[in-house]
C-alpha cells in the first residue's frame, strides 16, 4: 500500500494519525502483530513450565 493511497488513516504496520481526530493510533496490522507476539510468548512460557515438570 503506497503512502499516498492510505484510506481512513491506516497504513500497514506503523503508527499513523487518524484523519478526523488527529490522534496517533496503531494500524490494524501492528495491533494484530502485537497480539500474536503475546500468544507466542505465552506458549513459550507454558512449554518451559512443562519441561520443568517433565525433568
Amino acid at each position: 500500500m503506497e503512502a499516498n493511497q492510505r484510506k481512513e488513516g491506516y497504513a500497514i504496520g506503523e503508527a499513523v494519525r487518524n484523519k478526523t481526530t488527529g490522534q496517533k493510533m496503531l494500524s490494524l496490522a501492528k495491533t494484530k502483530m502485537t497480539e500474536v507476539e503475546s500468544e507466542i510468548a505465552d506458549a513459550c512460557d507454558k512449554m518451559k513450565e512443562f519441561e520443568k515438570k517433565e525433568s
